[in-house]
């Protein structure tokens, strides 16, 4: 595990077929079968869990044996290690206690014998016995190390065997000549070795063990110098090989691909950098391409790269299909979009329409014509379930950064140069679904920070997606869901928050005069309740923005599959995502000053039953089947009705 993932990118994805990408990386067919799972400590185990096996090697060898195709050079090294690592070993030894009294008193000294216990303990396996005899290299150093001898006037070391004589010792020829010695001998021969301390002389001088002399390094082969152009045109792909793997290992996500032409820029950009540390530029190796800042500068923001990251030829097919289904009205609204897009003249457009008049289709012909064109189109709406209905869409907080407490001086913290400035820069379009339903002072914000200055039928999602009671206040909707809860069948699970104020924020007066006890009776707009119960196979709706990426977003429906003391496990019923199975934490949600008298922390499950919903809940739900029930008069109610889809 690495930052609570799984390093080897398990669970896989479900494949219907076996795939091998340019890089030689495998996909290997894993069925989506529901009916063949496995529990093992409580989790179930499908196809995407399973590692690479070969059952004929599994019965022969009766191990555990994983098969992969060999497409990496780790592949190679663990192969090497794996072989020479030799086998686990042990070596024991009984021997009678030094105070044992069988001895009479007497203290015994047992010999430890090291060497012995060495050669007992070594373990030299066939293959590595073999590969000695044939004095293979085992191991090798770089950079080479040279041992520098030093020593004082007439203090030289000498090596001798202990029955040499000692006058044959001291007279032999080139006792006294030593490294040290010989390189004050080299300093007064030669004027450059001058130029070098000891240190720095095996650099350029090379000892020789058997003549006892430095001798100069000699250059074996000239090297001339090479079209830099040319090479860099002929060994490019080699010289940019691991880039790929490179951001593939950061991203955590092995489908990533880089175009040849991003790929030459990145590695431009690489030796741009190496060369600037040592004062030069690409500039100064005409006629070597200079690599273009706007091209790695896509490359490298994880942002730009997500709105990138399509399949040109699916979103025209998507495009082609969607285009042929436009009407009069929405054939116009296209037009006039393209055409100030074409024009490079820009453009403000304001699209009104009424539920189901095809805003939402005309939203995804457009961004499918854009996408297609490999042009940034940045997607957000008001609400989560609103850009869920979008392609890639989000919501306009969590992409412009806009403050959920909006006051007259608000303004988005986007910085100059950062990923999120540079991915606004590089929008072709923005489209801003249920753009009124944001508060005014948003817009602003955004343009100041942009431009300075039951019954049987509960368990089935389809019936349960389609269908919602709607009332103007949260306590209408309480009252709605827990009769409906206690209409299907199941136990019920209670769930109870932990509430405590925020610290720094409160003081001990204030903390004294607020118990736990007063906390838990608070109940708010966008904030679970104390008390949440819960049965398995009821709706739930999201109340807080998880994972917009899995379809995980405020105002998500899913119904319950188990209940855990920490983790609930859910079905996604609505949106891109459905049936989906996820895992929703608890989670810590915070009040501010504005909505409660004193701000306090709530650890809870960020859902709520979703048989009932708000009136302001259901905007951008597409729903066949509504119930209203309301205590406001009958016109308040129908001006609030356009945000739902019936």
């Amino acid at each position: 595990m690495v930052d609570g993932k799984c390093s080897k990118h398990y669970p896989k994805k479900f494949s219907n077929q076996t795939t091998i990408d340019e890089d030689g990386f495998v996909s290997y067919r894993r069925r989506n079968n529901p009916s063949n799972t496995v529990i093992i400590n409580r989790v179930e185990i499908d196809n995407r869990w399973i590692v690479p096996y070969n059952r004929d090697l599994l019965v022969l060898f009766n191990a555990h044996i994983n098969v992969e195709k060999c497409a990496s050079p780790k592949s190679t090294k663990y192969m090497y290690k794996y072989t020479y690592k030799g086998i686990d070993m042990a070596t024991i030894v009984i021997e009678n206690n030094a105070d044992n009294p069988q001895n009479n008193g007497e203290h015994m000294y047992r010999h430890v014998d090291e060497i012995k216990q060495y050669l007992d303990c070594r373990y030299v396996s066939a293959i590595e016995a073999c590969w000695r005899i044939y004095e293979f290299e085992l191991q090798k150093q770089y950079p080479s190390v040279e041992r520098l001898q030093y020593h004082l006037p007439n203090e030289q070391f000498v090596v001798f065997n202990e029955d040499d004589h000692l006058y044959d010792v001291v007279n032999r020829n080139g006792v006294q000549d030593t490294m040290l010695t010989k390189w004050f001998e080299a300093n007064k021969k030669y004027p450059v070795a001058r130029t070098l301390t000891y240190v720095q002389f095996p650099t350029a001088w090379v000892w020789k063990r058997d003549k006892k002399q430095w001798e100069m390094r000699k250059k074996g082969k000239c090297i001339e110098i090479t079209d830099s152009f040319g090479l860099w045109e002929r060994h490019w792909r080699v010289m940019t090989d691991d880039l790929q793997y490179r951001l593939r290992r950061e991203l955590r996500d092995n489908s990533v691909h880089i175009s040849d032409e991003n790929l030459k820029e990145w590695g431009l950009h690489e030796i741009e950098c190496i060369l600037n540390r040592n004062g030069k530029t690409l500039g100064d190796f005409p006629p070597m391409p200079l690599p273009s800042s706007r091209s790695f500068g896509i490359i490298t923001n994880r942002l730009i790269r997500e709105e990138l990251d399509y399949d040109s030829v699916a979103e025209e097919q998507s495009f082609r299909s969607y285009f042929n289904g436009l009407n009069n009205d929405q054939l116009r609204v296209f037009n006039a979009i393209i055409q100030a897009y074409e024009r490079k003249c820009g453009g403000l457009f304001f699209v009104n329409g009424s539920g189901g008049t095809g805003k939402t289709y005309l939203w995804k012909t457009i961004i499918a014509k854009f996408r297609s064109q490999n042009k940034v189109v940045l997607s957000v709406a008001s609400s989560g379930i609103a850009a869920l209905l979008l392609p890639g869409g989000r919501t306009a907080h969590s992409r412009f950064k806009i403050p959920f407490e909006l006051v007259e001086t608000s303004h988005c913290p986007i910085n100059l140069n950062t990923d999120l400035a540079h991915l606004i820069q590089e929008a072709s379009l923005i489209i801003w679904d249920e753009a009124p339903m944001m508060h005014r002072y948003g817009f602003e914000a955004l343009i100041d920070s942009t431009y300075p200055q039951l019954g049987s039928m509960y368990s089935d999602a389809a019936y349960l997606k389609e269908r919602a009671i709607l009332a103007p206040k949260n306590s209408d909707v309480d009252v709605i869901n827990s009769m409906m809860l206690s209409m299907i069948p199941g136990e019920v699970r209670q769930f109870c928050s932990a509430d405590t104020l925020c610290p720094g924020e409160t003081s001990v007066c204030e903390q004294h005069m607020n118990p736990p006890e007063l906390l838990h009776s608070i109940k708010m707009s966008g904030i679970p309740d104390h008390y949440l119960e819960l049965k398995k196979g009821a709706p739930i709706i999201l109340l807080r923005n998880l994972n917009q990426s899995l379809g995980l977003c405020n105002g998500t429906r899913l119904t319950v599959l188990k209940m855990g003391d920490k983790v609930l496990e859910a079905r996604v019923i609505t949106g891109s995502h459905i049936g989906e199975e996820v895992l929703i934490p608890r989670i810590v949600l915070t009040t501010t000053e504005s909505q409660t008298f004193v701000p306090f922390k709530r650890r809870q499950f960020p859902v709520k039953l979703a048989f009932a919903m708000t009136i302001n809940k259901s905007q951008g739900q597409t729903l066949n089947k509504v119930d209203c029930t309301y205590q406001i008069p009958y016109s308040l109610m129908a001006n609030c009705m356009w945000h739902c889809h019936v």
